[in-house]
């Protein structure tokens, strides 16, 4: 879903929550190392930008 932005202009709607800090990237990759069964996963961390 995409939104006029200005005169001309498309996006997306900004993300409510305003930007991420650092400390959100860490948090994600401390909760995947932390299971040991789990290898090669893929974790995308964008508030949520990809849900549908």
């Amino acid at each position: 879903m995409t939104r006029r932005r200005g005169p001309g202009r498309r996006g997306a709607p900004p993300a409510p929550q305003g930007l991420g800090e650092p400390a959100d990237a860490a948090e994600a990759y401390l909760y995947r190392m932390g299971g040991g069964y789990s290898t090669g996963s893929v974790v995308t961390v964008n508030g949520g930008g990809t849900l549908v």
